[in-house]
């Protein structure tokens, strides 16, 4: 893959993700605001505990922490401004990515292949496939798609077209793509791309269109109607390709917040919270008759960010003993245990066999405070007889420790990390700021340390790229082009990286992203604190069916649930 492919992918997402930073670091207080009660709509029938819907006219209904500002279009070639997960339940793409077990099901497509060079990628489309309105779904609707990003560079996320060359057609049921050089990433990022149809959007500018309210898609539910500040509802498309819902409606009930749509699975009013729970309510919801609970690895990591252009944090043995102080057991139990483990190599266990697991357990990178003063020695660095640490040049240790604001679980966690680094006799002074302001700090490089949290694309050259290779980095005084905020630079994993974008052969590119998280792990560039983790409870006393190799609120398990 050209190496300039990914200083695009991740900078036009550096605003989102600074902007989601603070919800994905979560633990909002607990608060007592109910959010709106379900209504019956269209002949949906009750599902309150006094009697289970009829198959007939069931109606699901999922709660989200939605503001009514995340509704302005549906647009799914836009970013901003809009409930994105809406999008999974109203369009398809090619295939899907699921981080439960880091496998990619088919969707739209029934199947791919490569040619003999790896340079040209043909997909065939599933026979049935057709939009809401009868229109038959056909390889022109996923070759209008593509050009849409191609003519529109700003809707190019993930700025495919800088690798792919073209996409055709081949007959009504194959589209090819065409690429500049072997892509072994591009099936992933398949899974990223909604599918639109072409003889509606055609008459309308992608780029400004707000499709609002959703015209028809191809997905297991079609929009029904929005009642502003309370509800989507969503109805069954009984024509779906791969199988028509078992219920009648998805009614996405509105919350202001996680705690909110906490307390309306605690009072029964929803089936679901989605994974946007406040973690302190979930012991009381586990509790609840029928509630069971959905913990997989997602594609995100918990970090503290070092930054390597620091006197002190530019030494690897430094970094490596601030690591060794961090109690990961203690950090997961401050989250509920909604985590897990996290891969010092850097690549969560959701990439599959691309995770260097042993790593994990590796006791070279275990909690182990004791032998963190050992490597500090080593690089120099003692303590006076103050009980301050100083470093070769005599002078003190100070540490400013940023972590966000608002947070009670992970104001939690700074306070640990916070103690263990303060024992070795560093200084540390804490500073609690805004996701938007961390974004800031992390990109400006006007930081010692940076408490935060890390998502990728469904991609493990991605992931590593964006956040280590020395072209995402930046001079000092400058800010990252991309997220290497710890402006960590090293040729040898570089090459490493480059190599790994254009290896087709999947034992060959998995040597070498396992050869990248060994490096990772033993210059320790960023400290991994955990895994993040998709934590969604879910009733089974109404509804059954769920699909637990999914998401449980996604659509693959949502068009497969049933009344009980």
């Amino acid at each position: 893959m050209p190496e300039k492919l990914y200083p695009v992918l991740e900078r036009r997402r550096l605003l989102r993700d600074g902007l989601r930073v603070s919800a994905a670091l979560g633990g909002a207080a607990f608060l007592a605001a109910c959010g709106p009660a379900a209504a019956v709509r269209k002949g949906a029938s009750s599902t309150s505990s006094s009697s289970a819907p009829s198959a007939a006219a069931a109606t699901f209904r999922l709660g989200a922490d939605i503001l009514p500002s995340q509704l302005s279009n549906f647009n799914p070639f836009q970013k901003t401004g809009n409930w994105s997960q809406i999008f999974d339940y109203l369009y398809d793409t090619l295939l899907y990515f699921s981080p439960v077990d880091g496998k990619l099901l088919h969707r739209l497509a029934t199947g791919y292949s490569w040619n003999p060079a790896a340079t040209r990628l043909s997909v065939t489309l599933h026979p049935g496939a057709r939009w809401q309105d009868g229109t038959p779904l056909t390889a022109a609707d996923v070759v209008y798609t593509f050009k849409v990003l191609k003519d529109d560079p700003a809707l190019d996320t993930y700025a495919l077209w800088q690798s792919i060359e073209a996409v055709t057609a081949s007959g009504a049921g194959g589209v090819v793509f065409s690429t500049k050089k072997p892509f072994p990433s591009l099936p992933a990022y398949l899974s990223t791309v909604y599918i639109v149809p072409e003889h509606i959007w055609s008459a309308q500018n992608p780029a400004n269109f707000l499709n609002n309210p959703p015209t028809v898609g191809s997905g297991p539910f079609a929009f029904d109607h929005y009642t502003p500040g309370t509800d989507i509802l969503l109805r069954a498309n009984p024509r779906y390709f791969l199988g028509g819902p078992r219920v009648a409606y998805l009614d996405i009930l509105m919350y202001a917040n996680a705690p909110a749509a906490s307390l309306a699975m605690l009072r029964g009013n929803i089936e679901t919270p989605g994974g946007g729970i406040a973690m302190p309510s979930l012991p009381q919801m586990l509790k609840m008759p029928g509630v069971k609970y959905q913990l997989y690895t997602n594609l995100a990591n918990f970090v503290l960010y070092m930054n390597n252009g620091h006197p002190a944090l530019g030494d690897r043995l430094v970094r490596r003993a601030i690591a060794a102080t961090i109690d990961h057991t203690a950090l997961i139990a401050a989250d509920q245990g909604a985590a897990f483990a996290g891969n010092p190599g850097w690549l969560p266990k959701a990439f599959g066999a691309a995770c260097d697991r042993a790593l994990i357990t590796d006791s070279r990178y275990a909690f182990n405070p004791k032998g963190a003063p050992a490597m500090l020695a080593q690089a120099g660095y003692k303590k006076g007889s103050d009980g301050k640490l100083a470093g070769p040049d005599g002078k003190p240790v100070r540490l400013t420790y940023y972590a966000p604001a608002s947070a009670p679980a992970q104001d939690k966690m700074a306070s640990i990390i916070q103690q263990g680094i303060a024992a070795l006799g560093v200084t540390v002074t804490p500073r609690f700021v805004t996701g938007p302001e961390l974004t800031t700090v992390l990109r400006s490089g006007q930081y010692d340390l940076v408490q935060a949290a890390a998502s990728f694309p469904p991609d493990p050259q991605a992931a590593l790229f964006a956040y280590f290779s020395s072209d995402e980095s930046a001079p000092e005084g400058q800010n990252t082009v991309g997220l290497n905020y710890a402006r960590y630079r090293n040729p040898q994993l570089d090459a490493l990286l480059a190599r790994s974008a254009t290896t087709v052969d999947t034992q060959q590119r998995n040597k070498l992203f396992f050869s990248a998280q060994q490096l990772i792990a033993h210059e320790a560039p960023v400290a991994v604190l955990y895994e993040g983790a998709g934590h969604i409870p879910y009733s089974t006393a109404k509804f059954t069916g769920y699909r637990t190799d999914v998401p449980v609120d996604s659509a693959f398990s949502l068009m497969a649930v049933r009344p009980v």
